[in-house]
């Protein structure tokens, strides 16, 4: 059953079929005693004119609408408002004439559907648009049908405004009690003197007064309003479909109201026009039933009972979580369990684009939770990476419960998600068991409930579009987004088909009442079972709720002496007894009558009286400082009798109450001893006869001192910090001297963090104990900031406190988590204070909480505690007609109480408090009556939340300020301080900027004063020690501090720090920091370390526009030779070996500007950003190697960017490096590599990839430079040895001039070698040099071995060849350039004209002269002559022997070894044994020659001076005694040396011949 639908949406559909056709007139619906309207706006138009159909001509004026925003069916037509970023803005101009303003009496009437929520108004009468709290905004009178502002999500706001707004200028009515559906539905706003009253669908939804004149606000001239537009500029215009708008300048009374809107026909009519072919209804598709899931399972699996086999895996489930009652099956989801469906799915869907996936479940809980999703692949809203998904969630908490259902496609720039719009109802409006199907039709996605059309959308996606790869289809009972949670419902049934289902077969599928009864049915009996494991063995108290799955029930009656109307069990004695409990509930309209039968085991005395007394303890026993709470009755319900051995110190017994409306003050008052005191208390507890005891013992501590008021100096605040934080939800402390200056404490990082419940802490509380030597602090359980949202916060919030202990404000307890609210069935429980109330000795805890099921107002309500362990049920303690929130207590020194409020409300409340302002009250008595005091300044200061109130200390008071209020200014401004001398009147100043200092991101929290003590203890635990900035290579472990600086308040200390280094990574992204904490000696705070991780192996740190970069100082800390060490960043010039070669400046020519945002420790933070369409330019040198070139950027300006880099080396062809890419408001950074063969200028250039203009904030280099190569110059150092020992004549000039050019490089080279290429070059050039040397040597030798030839000695013929070959060889060797073939060839023709050399015939060989000296000296002993010369004599005798025998010897030969003969008998030299005997054998002491007599040559002879070289005896020969003509005579001046030479060339010549021949 649906309790808040008011027409089935499908069903005007239908009748839009029949009715689209009709001509609608007024005068065929309207009643005769209607007045005219002044204006009828039935959405026809013509060009920018919006038509009155009235007859009055007021025609209104179109902005931004084109033909197509209109759709037509039949007669009627509709003006669809879209908020589309890409069109003009759309709204219409009202004209003058629709409200006179003569009275306060009109009406205006606008039908329309309203898709979403938002701050846009439908229509406003007015003019002046402007900003809020700037007074530039004229005077109004609007309506808003789904509002999104705090206290109207969703419901219709409508107001008026006349003066300044931001002095409570603006009445607002009050927020409506229906909200819009998806369908056509008519708001009505209707004024009547001052009030206002709305109405939706002709039943009224809000009224509210005021006390101005409508003539106020309606304009003299011009437009007198709009329809679709706000006055304030920063609202959004309005999106909705509009059929039909009427002014009336009277008011119409509640029937007129109802006679003059649409008909249901004509609304009909108008949603046949928007939906218009394709709205998801049509159905008659081709599929089947491909899944269905009766939450019958085995194992793990839930079983397809299709028959397709389309099993679903269950993860995280237990057999208990499912329920059976009759042939229903129930799978309780708590949150933890899913299942994922398989992809044989998507082989059943094949190719179709249609699906319906239809569930049948119950849930009150509104959260972020997805009872189906189709698709795959986790992620994170923020990333936009999740999976594309089909989704749809059943009470999203986002949407206060209302159904939430979208599509989605692609991932980062590319998302795209395409909602349905807010049908205005959820799962939490149907009681019991409801059927959610979702149909798709191609691109349109129709959203049912119970068979009626909830919402729809048409865009251009298909389930295809969204199909995962893998093995899975989709999940149920899961959201692909990480952060959300698991789904909390109680699901029968799920079934998913190939096809859209139509209306038709919606409807005739839905479960019947008898089959969601059995659902409900089970249930209930799991709800009523409680802790017991069955009704069949029932020992613990029975749930008997009232309501189960939003359906009512109503108990019958049974005999109550066992099982008590509330469920409490009083099991018997030895007997196990029977009970039947009957009970009734109404599904569908049908009453069911049912019972539960209940077996009651025995009641077990030992056992409950054992389980009572372990249930029975007393808090901090040890710590006993305060009043205690002594439990009336164990946990079990058995009664306790309470002694003491010391009711000196604690009293057991209550005592009467003195003062008229309060209760007795509870036993359990403590009455502190001189000094530590033992005392034992003894617990009695009787059960059927049966008495047993325990006794607890105390440690009651001795009374402290009692602080006087001018023992306090000092001020202590607990705070928290916003949910804009990851852990601003956590409580800090601050601290300060006179109360208005504050000073962080512990780093301003959370001191105390929630490990429990939504594991984040809001609004802390800390008060110090009545006796002065405790504190506690308690806070709000809830998280925000990765929640579920403020509607979730406030509808399915905690309704428990979070409570923590200490004694020093150093030192705390473990937290605790403490129930307060569940008996109230609250939504949430805020900012929880306590006040100690002195006539209990309790402390009264009072907190703001919604109870969604009464209404969606905010109360304060309290309890009241001793121990902060247990506490009373709450009782409502503030009630207003707004809501209440927020609330703090002091009491004055005329001792009252006063009372300070935040109305939350939307409107002035009853005590004439503005919206968002503090009221005050005050009482003798905490929980006595509370009377208003009027406040000027405190209405004066709106938008304000958290007040807190303090005394000042004695040294901190003035005549104008004894008392310090402290406001939370919650649109930036953040707390400020409120002063007064005089609590009683109300009245409050404000302090001057500057006086003053609030805490670091400060939101709502409590000061209280401490004494001098307590404010070193805080200082020496909680000063913030001095932040150490330190550098590291990525990788490695840093160099930190063994101590840090801390200031104690009376000067700067060093403590020694122990660094929490285990588990951290310094592999981070280059120039990202790693914050590192330590432990720091006798204190509680930490150390804190920010390491910038530096790139191994950096070259450059280049920190663009941020010339006292300290990371770049870091880096050049690390490496001292860094090449850009003498700065952070500079221009590049002619002079320097990098930085930028852009030119700066703000206008042409320049290509770059600097980005103001730098930060010395942040090399993302700043920047240069180009100009239009310019690049940013870099050049560096770098030296030989490989290099990685890192560019790193921030998304500045909120917004991404598309980049490319790009580099040159030393000017040459630019190749691209790498992608830059930044993401909106996150560091990012690229890198490529490149690798460089010599020292090189590398220019870096970042130009843009898209439409948006190139950023950088940081260029970095690393790598080595090549390593210096082992070079082998061997081959060389052999070649220039080789070369160098050539001899330059034995080569022509021109060739050995290139050996030496090419020896000198080489030599060179050696000295310097450059490279193993360069060396290996050299060395061949040299050997190459060598190798084409022109070798003389052997031409020039063989030439002067036979140049001797004489003409006469040989034929003619031959000696001429023999002439003309010695000429070219001449000719040759005399040649600088001749080639090695040039040379070669005269050799070779030498050789053969030598060889060719023929002797003249008949020329007699005479060996005669040879014969004489052969004969003469043969016989010649060796005696004293040497053994070398003797030698060479014995083989020039055995040549001229050899010459003598041979019969063919030439007159040549026979010459030669004559020569030869006579040269060694010359030669032959005497032994040197008496110096001064030189010749010792020679008895006549003179030259003697060997062989005999001297013989004188004939004149012409062989041995003077004739130019016969042959030896031949010419002319007349003369024979001189028995020596050689040819040996030396004293006197005679012959050289012996020219005939021995020749000879030897003759010899020579011969040889070589001999050799030649032999070797061809």
């Amino acid at each position: 059953m649906i309790k808040k639908f008011k027409k089935p949406l499908a069903g005007i559909l239908a009748a839009a079929l029949v009715f689209s056709m009709a001509p609608v007139t007024e005068s065929t619906v309207k009643a005769a005693d209607l007045p005219e309207p002044t204006a009828h706006y039935d959405m026809s138009h013509s060009g920018n004119q919006l038509t009155d159909v009235s007859g009055n001509d007021r025609h209104a004026t179109l902005h931004g609408t084109l033909d197509s925003d209109f759709k037509t069916s039949g007669n009627t037509t509709i003006l669809q408002f879209e908020d589309d970023a890409e069109a003009d803005d759309q709204y219409a101009d009202l004209p003058q004439g629709l409200v006179t303003g003569t009275d306060n009496d009109f009406t205006v009437e606008i039908t329309l559907s309203a898709k979403s929520s938002g701050n846009y108004w439908a229509w406003t009468l007015g003019q002046g648009v402007g900003t809020w709290g700037n007074h530039n905004i004229g005077d109004y009178i609007f309506m808003g049908p789904k509002s999104a502002q705090s206290g109207y999500q969703g419901r219709i706001l409508s107001g008026i405004k006349v003066g300044d707004e931001s002095a409570g200028g603006e009445v607002r009515m009050p927020a409506s009690s229906e909200s819009m559906g998806a369908d056509y539905e008519t708001v009505t706003l209707v004024s009547e003197g001052q009030t206002i009253t709305v109405y939706l669908d002709g039943e009224q939804v809000s009224q509210g007064t005021h006390e101005y004149s409508i003539e106020s606000v309606i304009p003299d001239e011009g437009t007198i309003g709009y329809i679709g537009k706000s006055l304030y500029e920063p609202d959004a215009l309005m999106t909705a479909n509009v059929g039909d708008i009427k002014f009336y300048d009277e008011a119409l009374t509640e029937e007129q109201v109802k006679e003059s809107m649409p008909t249901d026909e004509e609304k009909a009519a108008m949603m046949a026009a928007e939906v218009g072919e394709g709205s998801g209804d049509e159905g008659g598709n081709e599929g089947e039933l491909i899944a269905s899931y009766d939450m019958s399972h085995t194992g793990n699996e839930l079983t397809d009972v299709s028959g397709n086999g389309n099993n679903a895996t269950l993860y995280d489930t237990e057999d208990n979580d499912f329920l059976t009652n009759g042939e229903e099956n129930v799978w309780q989801l708590d949150g933890e369990g899913y299942a994922t469906l398989p992809a044989d799915i998507m082989d059943d869907l094949g190719d179709s684009e249609n699906f319906t996936v239809q569930a049948t479940l119950t849930t009150q809980t509104a959260a972020a939770h997805w009872l189906f999703v189709i698709g795959d692949g986790f992620g994170t809203w923020n990333a936009r990476s999740v999976g594309d998904y089909i989704f749809v969630n059943p009470s999203a908490s986002e949407r206060s419960g209302n159904f939430l259902a979208a599509i989605k496609t692609g991932n980062g720039s590319d998302w795209v998600e395409s909602r349905l719009p807010d049908g205005g109802s959820g799962m939490d409006d149907v009681n019991g068991y409801g059927t959610v199907t979702l149909t798709g039709n191609g691109g349109t996605l129709s959203l049912y409930l119970d068979g009626q059309l909830v919402s729809y959308t048409t865009q251009d996606k298909t389930i295809q579009d969204v199909l995962p790869d893998g093995d899975i289809f989709g999940y149920i009972g899961m959201s692909l987004y990480e952060e959300d949670p698991k789904l909390t419902a109680n699901l029968s049934d799920l079934k998913i088909y190939s096809y859209a289902m139509s209306q038709d077969e919606i409807e005739e599928s839905l479960p019947s009442a008898n089959e969601k009864s059995d659902m409900l049915l089970a249930d209930i009996l799991e709800t009523v079972k409680g802790n017991n494991s069955s009704l069949d063995t029932v020992t613990e108290d029975l749930n008997l709720p009232s309501r189960i799955d939003n359906v009512d029930i109503t108990w019958g009656e049974w005999d109550q002496s066992v099982i008590a109307e509330d469920g409490t069990v009083s099991a018997v004695a030895g007997e196990q007894t029977d009970v039947t409990i009957p009970f009734s509930y109404e599904i569908d309209g049908t009453t069911y009558n049912e019972k539960i039968n209940v077996t009651v085991l025995p009641l077990d005395v030992d056992g409950e009286l054992k389980e009572a007394l372990e249930s029975i303890d007393i808090p901090n026993k040890d710590d006993v400082r305060g009043n205690i709470t002594l439990p009336e009755e164990s946990d079990n319900g058995i009664a306790i009798e309470w002694t003491t051995d010391r009711d000196d110190i604690v009293n057991v017994d209550p005592i009467p109450a003195t003062v008229e409306g309060y209760d007795d003050t509870p036993a359990g008052t403590v009455t502190r001893p001189e000094e530590d005191t033992a005392v034992t208390m003894t617990a009695t507890l009787t059960l059927e006869g049966v008495t047993v005891t325990k006794d607890i013992e105390l440690t009651v501590k001795a009374a402290p001192e009692e602080i006087q008021d001018s023992d306090y100096t000092d001020y202590f605040f607990a705070y928290f910090a916003g949910e804009g934080y990851s852990d601003g939800e956590q409580i800090y402390f601050a601290s300060s001297q006179d109360g208005l200056n504050w000073d962080d404490l512990n780093n301003n990082e959370p001191v105390l963090t929630s490990s429990l419940g939504e594991q984040g802490v809001r609004d802390p509380f800390i008060i110090r104990s009545a006796e002065g030597d405790k504190f506690y602090l308690i806070a709000t359980d809830l998280k925000i900031n990765g929640g579920n949202g403020w509607d979730a916060a406030q509808n399915n919030g905690s309704q428990s406190l979070m409570v923590w202990e200490s004694t020093d404000l150093v030192n705390w307890s473990d937290q605790r988590m403490v129930e307060v609210s569940a008996d109230i069935g609250a939504g949430c429980t805020w900012a929880p204070e306590a006040t100690y109330d002195p006539l209990t000795g309790e402390y009264i805890v009072y907190w703001a909480s919604r109870t969604p099921e009464v209404d969606s107002k905010q109360r304060v309500y309290y309890a009241k505690t001793r121990d902060f362990y247990t506490f009373t049920e709450p009782e409502v303690f503030i009630d207003y007609d707004e809501s209440s929130i927020d609330t703090t207590i002091i009491q004055g020194d005329d001792g009252y109480y006063y009372r300070y409020t935040k109305n939350e409300g939307g409107a002035t409340n009853d005590l004439g408090a503005l919206t968002k302002t503090v009221f005050v009250e005050r009482s003798e008595t905490l929980l006595g009556e509370w009377t208003h005091i009027s406040s000027d300044s405190l209405n004066a200061n709106q938008w304000v939340e958290g007040p807190t109130i303090f005394k000042l200390n004695e040294d901190d008071r003035t005549d104008s300020q004894q008392y310090c209020l402290l406001v939370d200014n919650y649109g930036g401004v953040g707390y400020y301080p409120l002063v007064t001398d005089d609590l009683s009147t109300g009245e409050f100043s404000s302090l001057e900027s500057g006086t003053y200092h609030m805490p670091s991101r400060a939101r709502h929290g409590t000061p209280i004063r401490i004494t001098a003590d307590e404010y070193a203890n805080i200082l020496a635990a909680y000063s913030s020690p001095e932040e150490v900035n330190a550098v590291t290579y990525q990788g490695q472990t840093p160099d930190l501090p063994e101590t840090v600086t801390v200031d104690t308040g009376s000067g700067e200390v060093q403590k020694a720090v122990t660094w929490n280094l285990e588990g951290v990574s310094f592999d981070g992204d280059p120039f990202s920091t790693v914050t590192v904490t330590g432990t720091v000696e006798d204190s509680v705070m930490e150390a804190t370390a920010n390491v910038r991780i530096i790139p191994q192996n950096i070259e450059y740190m280049i920190d663009c526009n941020n010339p006292e970069s300290a990371t770049w100082a870091g880096a050049k800390e690390l490496n001292s030779a860094l090449l850009n060490g003498e700065a952070a960043d500079q221009a590049k010039t002619d002079d320097n070996t990098w930085g930028y070669a852009s030119v700066v400046g703000s206008s042409d020519p320049a290509d770059i500007t600097g980005y103001s945002q730098n930060d010395i420790n942040n090399p993302y933070a700043g920047g240069w950003w180009a100009r239009s369409n310019k690049d940013i330019t870099y050049q560096v040198t770098l030296p030989a190697g490989e290099h990685t070139i890192m560019l790193g950027c921030t998304g500045w300006w909120s917004m991404g960017r598309q980049m490319d880099v790009f580099y040159s080396v030393n000017d040459g062809e630019e190749t691209k490096l790498c992608d830059l890419d930044a993401v909106s408001s996150q560091e990012v950074y690229s890198s490529g590599t490149i690798t460089l063969d010599e020292e090189s200028v590398v220019t870096l250039t970042v130009r843009k990839a898209d439409n948006n203009d190139p950023i950088l904030s940081w260029i970095a280099v690393s790598g080595t430079a090549a390593e210096e190569p082992v070079i082998d110059t061997a081959a060389l150092q052999e070649a220039v040895n080789s070369a160098g020992a050539l001899a330059a004549e034995d080569y022509t000039a021109a060739s050995y001039a290139e050996v030496e050019d090419a020896l000198e490089a080489a030599e060179a080279m050696l000295a310097d070698p450059v490279s193993q290429e360069k060396v290996d070059a050299a060395a061949e050039a040299l050997q190459s040099a060598v190798q084409n040397l022109v070798s003389i040597a052997e031409l020039r030798d063989y030439c002067a071995e036979h140049a001797e030839y004489t003409e006469d000695a040989y034929t003619e013929e031959s000696y001429a060849a023999y002439a003309e070959a010695f000429e070219a060889a001449q000719a040759v060797l005399e040649k600088t350039d001749a080639s090695q073939d040039e040379v070669d060839a005269a050799l070779a023709a030498l050789t053969e004209a030598v060889n060719g050399l023929e002797e003249k015939p008949d020329v007699t060989v005479s060996k005669d002269a040879l014969q004489n000296l052969y004969d003469q000296y043969k016989d010649t002993q060796q005696g004293s002559y040497t053994d070398e010369s003797y030698a060479a004599f014995t083989d020039a005798l055995e040549n001229a022997a050899a010459v003598l025998a041979d019969e063919n010897a030439t007159q040549t030969d026979v010459d030669n070894a004559l020569n030869a003969l006579s040269s060694a008998v010359e030669s032959l030299t005497e032994k040197t044994e008496n110096p001064e005997d030189p010749n010792p054998d020679d008895p006549s002491g003179g030259d003697v020659t060997p062989g005999g007599d001297d013989g004188q040559a004939g004149d012409n002879g062989n041995g003077g001076n004739g130019n016969n070289n042959s030896g031949a005896n010419t002319n007349d020969s003369a024979q001189g005694g028995s020596g050689s003509a040819n040996a030396p005579k004293t006197g005679d001046d012959t050289n012996p040396v020219i005939p021995a030479a020749a000879a030897v060339f003759a010899l020579a010549a011969a040889a070589l011949i001999i050799e030649r021949k032999r070797r061809a």
